[in-house]
């Protein structure tokens, strides 16, 4: 029997969202299906999807006002407006934002408009003035995808393993740099970097065989030095290369577990002195991508980081979540508000949107976009014809929006798109929908917002 399950946004930004993909690891783990062909398999990768940082770690870092841990490294940012204006002496202070648009891509944009301007320093780094740049004391020059290299480092293929460099195709346009240049450079300005000796830069100007033997002396005199070898790269093999990124994607290579090393092998990159640089050869010659490796499915234990081999199911915090749940909760909590008798979902996937990534409204020039989907039923009773407007409105706010009668979505649900709400020259097409969801409306312990459930309530405008 062959299964496999890949959960997507109506699980993973819903109710109960961290408990339901728990019990999924738990089913397809007590029923084989993990780490087999066929169903849910361990993928490899040049670099690892995170680092362990388990909650009940005292050395596991926590949000200070929410007392969020880190998951896998990583805190949600749905917290950060609270952590911002908590009003507590160790909140944060500063924010560095590298291509992304919080404040439009993040839940709840009113919250993270009053928490940015209480920060002491808001510096962004983008190709475009997005609305987050427009609130930056700094904007640093960052190059688009056409003027840098770049690639997927989480691959999802079973056995083999399938690595692709994106690399330029355009000249970079003036005092631009690569995003990798900015944060090395703000580091060693900061004093973070660590002694580089003159023996590992000769080394990188003459042979990168050479290079690597140098460079294992110095980590091994140096072990502290580990965590910031992607600094120590970018000042040594960079300039030689010409890329800070190509020279992160060496030191990748080289520092790749021995199981990738041995996943390498065994697709004709033999173990060795000179396997880094012909897995590195390898890629800058071909721009489609090569195969980088094949993992052995004779031994998947080996890809399960516990030392005993075996997949750690148990966790206190979520069998008590579990245990809440029940038939009598539920209930309570399904209970229909009288004020916001409708659900949002906050975030349609069509063909004419791509997120905030596309900001020239040209690009949709024709179309109908950004409406409010609305069941057939609901508008009848509401009054509204399709092109109408509507009042929509959440616990987070209200907005004006154009109705499209759909048969798409179910009785007493509306759906709207993401990615709307931009400016753009003066110009704003759409709503953005964060401005319609909350930020405590999240899930208790990953904090993700339930834009897949949000209360509402739609009325007919007047006129």
């Amino acid at each position: 029997m062959l299964s496999a399950v890949m959960s997507d946004l109506g699980i993973l930004m819903n109710r109960h969202s961290t408990l339901v993909s728990y019990l999924e690891e738990i089913l397809l783990s007590i029923c084989g299906r993990v780490g087999e062909a066929g169903g849910n398999v361990f993928t490899g990768s040049l670099s690892s999807v995170g680092i362990d940082t388990p909650p009940e770690d005292p050395n596991t870092w926590r949000t200070a006002s929410t007392d969020i841990p880190a998951i896998m490294g990583i805190f949600p940012p749905n917290v950060l407006p609270e952590e911002i204006t908590s009003g507590r002496d160790d909140r944060i202070r500063a924010l560095i934002v590298i291509g992304a648009n919080p404040l439009r891509s993040y839940a709840d944009t009113s919250a993270y408009e009053r928490a940015f301007k209480k920060l002491d320093l808001l510096v962004v780094v983008d190709v475009a003035l997005s609305e987050t740049a427009a609130m930056a004391d700094y904007v640093l020059p960052g190059r688009t995808a056409y003027e840098s290299y770049d690639a997927n480092l989480w691959g999802f293929n079973y056995p083999d393993i399938f690595f692709q460099l994106r690399r330029p195709v355009v000249r970079p346009a003036a005092e631009t740099r690569e995003s990798g240049w900015i944060m090395t450079d703000l580091a060693e300005r900061m004093g973070l970097l660590p002694d580089i000796p003159d023996s590992l830069h000769l080394a990188a100007q003459e042979d990168r065989s050479r290079f690597a033997r140098e460079l294992e002396q110095y980590v091994k005199a140096n072990p502290e030095a580990r965590s910031k070898l992607p600094f120590v790269l970018a000042r040594t093999l960079g300039p030689v290369l010409g890329s800070i990124h190509l020279a992160s994607l060496w030191g990748m290579i080289w520092s790749a577990t021995p199981r990738i090393k041995e996943a390498m092998a065994r697709v004709g990159f033999s173990e060795g002195e000179d396997q880094v640089d012909r897995v590195y050869g390898a890629i800058l010659d071909h721009p489609e991508g090569i195969w980088l490796g094949r993992l052995n499915p004779e031994k998947k234990r080996d890809y399960v980081s516990h030392d005993d081999g075996r997949i750690h199911l148990y966790s206190q915090e979520l069998v008590d979540w579990l245990n809440s749940v029940t038939p009598e909760a539920e209930a309570e909590a399904l209970k229909p508000d009288p004020d916001f008798p409708m659900v949002l979902v906050a975030g349609w996937h069509n063909d004419y949107n791509a997120n905030t990534s596309m900001r020239d409204p040209v690009w949709n020039q024709g179309r109908r976009v950004g409406c409010l989907a609305v069941h057939p039923r609901d508008a009848a009773e509401l009054g509204l014809a399709d092109g109408e407007s509507g009042r929509l409105t959440t616990r987070a706010g209200s907005a004006t929006v154009e109705v499209e009668i759909s048969n798409f979505t179910r009785l007493g649900m509306v759906i709207m798109p993401q990615g709307f709400g931009l400016d753009f020259d003066g110009q704003s097409v759409g709503i953005n929908v964060n401005l319609l969801t909350h930020a405590g409306h999240r899930d208790r312990i990953a904090g993700t917002p339930y834009h897949r459930r949000v209360p509402c309530r739609l009325e007919k405008t007047s006129g």
